[in-house]
């Protein structure tokens, strides 16, 4: 019996605790007043500080578009009225002094024989023009483009192309340059190294190419080149306005390696200005020098006022003469150039045109505006049934007298943008005005 009571197991009941309800409403409303609490708190913390976050996460989203300065000669028609006004009262004063003025054969002799030139005056000559070149390279970059390649024994192979760039704006602490970028065309580049004429140098971002001129924009933080302004050595480009049929006779001086040799130089003057051919969308002018220079020439043609006239291109040549140094005009460069630094590809329709001469519409009545000549196959200008022969007259509310009218209003669209085109078509003695939709395509 007594051994039955000690193999008893001994049974416990576990109680639960008694709910307190006073005290978990007690918790509850605390939690609840708390969660409030909080909630106010970062609703006003929200309210006051968010218009400080904004502007610091937001002020990069939409910068001003980059756009080139422009170029001191660049006149208000009212100026130019005023000065050729000017022009034309002092030419005709002159014009009076001259006629007043009576010289005979001894006269002109004395005046040339007391006229003397010595190597001296040629050594100043040549001199001077060398400062003034060492002060235009301020302006101007080498940029080495490295690129590496493994070889069938697993070796790696290293390469460095050069070429020329110039400093053309600098804009919210960045610094835009023009650069011909054929020598590294065809290479896939590692790094791109960009020297200033002080010798420091800095990492480039190729920001856009145009296959069509060979030309690409690069950006350099201007930080790294220096943290202050006041440690960056380097001189912004002046562009010239001049329209670059009006620089025949010009004086110029050419930087970069014309004569094939990394910083050669020479003088000349621009003795001829022509049409690029088998130009479509574009009507870049070709500036021919009297300078003969190398084959691959690169770099810069500048004017005796410190302006930028074109950049060399060793593609163009107006006449059979090889070695002449030509270079694409910077005027009708600049609206391209605008496009390429902000990023926004070249508009495309594949038109190729020409300008209607007085003569044509005088004696065979063909109507003022930009005659096509050519339209590329599957553009967009052909898919909306645009033809060879056709004249545009309007691109939206734009009039089109020229084909030079016709690419810059072109470049003020926009790829994938649809534009209404109207034109006339030759249908026998008579032109038919007629409608056409196109949606702009993009450049290559």
């Amino acid at each position: 019996m007594e051994e039955n009571t000690q193999n008893e197991f001994v049974v416990e009941k576990i109680k639960e605790r008694p709910l307190n309800k006073k005290k978990l409403l007690r918790r509850s409303l605390i939690s609840a007043g708390l969660a409030v609490l909080f909630g106010l708190v970062a609703s006003f913390t929200f309210l006051v500080l968010e218009p400080v976050i904004s502007n610091v996460l937001n002020s990069g989203e939409e910068p001003e578009p980059v756009t080139l300065p422009e170029a001191l000669n660049e006149k208000t028609p009212e100026e130019m009225l005023t000065e050729n006004m000017l022009q034309e009262t002092q030419a005709t004063q002159l014009q009076e002094t001259i006629e007043n003025i009576t010289l005979n054969d001894e006269d002109v002799r004395d005046i040339v024989s007391n006229m003397e030139m010595s190597r001296e005056n040629y050594e100043k000559i040549y001199d001077s023009m060398n400062d003034y070149a060492d002060e235009l390279k301020d302006s101007m970059v080498t940029i080495m483009a490295k690129s590496s390649n493994v070889d069938w024994l697993d070796n790696i192979e290293v390469k460095k192309n050069t070429t020329y760039g110039i400093i053309i704006t600098e804009s919210n602490g960045t610094v835009y340059i023009l650069a011909d970028y054929s020598p590294f065309e065809k290479a896939s580049i590692d790094t791109l190294t960009v020297t200033f004429a002080d010798k420091k140098s800095a990492d480039g971002i190729i920001k856009m190419t145009n296959k069509k001129t060979g030309l690409a924009v690069i950006s350099v933080n201007a930080a790294d080149i220096g943290a202050k302004k006041e440690d960056r050595h380097y001189t912004i480009s002046s562009l010239t306005g001049v329209n670059s049929e009006e620089l025949v006779g010009t004086p110029v001086v050419v930087l970069g390696s014309p004569m094939g040799v990394q910083d050669s130089m020479d003088f000349g003057m621009i003795t001829s200005v022509f049409n690029e051919e088998n130009r479509v969308d574009t009507c870049y002018k070709v500036l021919q020098t009297n300078i003969f220079g190398s084959e691959s020439a690169l770099g810069f043609v500048f004017n005796l006022n410190g302006q930028l006239l074109g950049v060399i291109t060793n593609k163009k040549s107006g006449s059979d003469m090889k070695g002449v140094i030509s270079a694409y005009g910077i005027t009708e460069l600049k609206k391209p150039i605008e496009k390429m630094m902000n990023g926004v590809e070249l508009p495309y329709l594949g038109i190729s045109g020409v300008d209607v001469s007085d003569e044509a519409f005088a004696e065979y009545n063909v109507p003022y505006g930009a005659y096509i000549t050519n339209v590329e196959m599957n553009s967009p200008a052909m898919k909306a049934g645009i033809r060879q022969g056709d004249i545009i007259t309007n691109i939206g509310l734009y009039n089109v007298g020229s084909y030079s009218d016709y690419v810059n209003v072109l470049l003020k669209m926009n790829v994938g943008q649809t534009i209404n085109i109207k034109l006339l078509r030759p249908t026998g003695n008579e032109y038919k005005e007629m409608d056409f939709s196109v949606v702009v395509g993009q450049a290559e």
